[in-house]
């Protein structure tokens, strides 16, 4: 369940800029929506800084204070990436692209993410 959740929040970073929010409306993000997922996991000094505002509360740039935002919007429903209703094909394929990366490439964070998940 946690993965959903965290797959869910992963995608606002890369342009994800539609999902369910707790009052059932559609949120947009036209910032994030620029984003372009295969340049933006090459940065890891921007995927370090975003990991660390979302997971540890260190500071934030606009992206990261829209993540932020738009995380505290968000009601877990249990929708996977590949059951989202509201997110194209493409969105769906980011979504697993951006897991897959913060998996391999960050399985504290990943894991941390998870448990304060579990815990709100």
């Amino acid at each position: 369940m946690s993965k959903e959740i965290l797959l869910l929040v992963i995608g606002v970073v890369i342009g994800v800029g539609m999902m369910t929010c707790a009052n059932g409306q559609v949120v947009t993000s036209e910032i994030l929506e620029r984003i372009n997922v295969d340049t933006y996991l090459q940065n890891r000094r921007l995927v370090e800084y975003h990991v660390s505002c979302l997971v540890y509360n260190g500071p934030c740039d606009k992206i990261g204070n829209e993540i932020k935002r738009l995380f505290n919007s968000f009601r877990y429903s249990g929708i996977s990436t590949t059951e989202c209703r509201v997110c194209s094909e493409e969105q769906k394929r980011r979504l697993s692209k951006i897991a897959q990366h913060w998996q391999s490439h960050y399985p504290q964070a990943w894991r941390d993410l998870n448990t304060a998940m579990r815990n709100r």
